[in-house]
């Protein structure tokens, strides 16, 4: 679960980013809230099997979620700078 802190961060990225439009794609709402970090496993094409995580490179995501209609986004959690380590806009 992301802290206030880190709330804070990713909404300030979007303001940053969404420079044109951060409307909700479905109700038209302009009021955001940051969600949890997920990351999707990897699937192997040619076997048809899903790796663990250890296994293979992953996209740290955060949801972020319409506050009126539900609507989730998910934004690479890298580029807003997140993750410790991880350099901010790779």
């Amino acid at each position: 679960m992301l802290d206030e802190n880190q709330q804070q961060q990713v909404l300030g990225w979007m303001r940053e980013w969404f420079v044109k439009n951060d409307a909700c794609p479905m109700c038209g709402n302009r009021h955001w809230e940051a969600g949890n970090v997920v990351v999707a496993p990897t699937a192997d094409v040619d076997t048809r099997t899903v790796l663990p995580i250890e296994a293979g490179p992953s996209i740290p995501m955060v949801q972020m979620c319409c506050a009126t209609c539900g609507y989730i986004m998910l934004l690479d959690g890298r580029r807003i700078g997140l993750l410790p380590g991880v350099p901010q806009g790779i």
